[in-house]
């Protein structure tokens, strides 16, 4: 083999291996998500949002761009359109009591409809989201984002509001194909809701939720 046909090939070699490699987060890179997520129950769960008794179903449209990426993890912001329908249990009380986390006061308020869903629209501009390995073709992920929903009556009783703050915390992993023109994803979600203290009461309602997204680079 002469030296010539040798490079040819070593450079053959390398294209195709180039060509095969993972593709890498950058910066600047968009992409446009659908995500779906159900709520599962976990008992006691966590301790803001008291009043329990529903389950929650969400979607989204989501906007993603990365804002900075490094060796080791990558930033980018988030801005998501989210609609949610919470579903009452089937013996769903009429009203909710719960204990003021502040004083310990027990308060208690009536449910609108508590048998009927309730119905959600809402956005969170507010968003962050670290991935770990931005080489690798899997990689985990944590965000967190804030925004508002409003919800088709007040909610989750009567005295509260239609208008809630949203906080939530995912976590999870993406899995990107070899070009990185489509990714992956599954999570878990803590999603909470509250009216922040602009209603006479302020209980709160949080969801777990296993989350599934599909991705676009743009």
């Amino acid at each position: 083999m002469t030296v010539r046909s040798t490079a040819v090939a070593v450079l053959l070699v390398a294209g195709s291996a180039a060509a095969q490699a993972p593709y890498e987060l950058q910066r600047g890179q968009r992409f446009l998500a659908a995500t779906f997520g159900g709520s599962f129950p976990t008992g006691a769960g966590p301790r803001f949002g008291v009043v329990r008794n529903r389950a929650v179903v969400m979607g989204s449209a989501q906007a993603e761009w990365v804002l900075a990426a490094g060796r080791y993890a990558a930033l980018s912001g988030l801005v998501e359109i989210p609609v949610a329908l919470v579903l009452p249990s089937a013996d769903a009380p009429g009203h909710e009591c719960w204990w003021r986390l502040t004083t310990r006061l027990r308060l208690c308020s009536l449910v609108d409809r508590p048998h009927d869903a309730v119905m959600a629209l809402g956005v969170s501009p507010l968003g962050l989201k670290v991935s770990a390995s931005p080489a690798s073709q899997a990689r985990f992920f944590a965000a967190l984002s804030g925004g508002g929903m409003y919800f088709d009556r007040n909610t989750p009783v009567v005295a509260a509001r239609a208008l809630n703050f949203s906080s939530e915390l995912s976590v999870g992993i993406d899995v990107s194909s070899r070009d990185g023109s489509r990714v992956a994803s599954l999570g878990w979600k803590y999603q909470h809701w509250s009216n922040a203290g602009t209603a006479p009461v302020n209980p709160g309602l949080d969801a777990n939720l296993i989350v599934v997204a599909v991705r676009s680079r743009r």
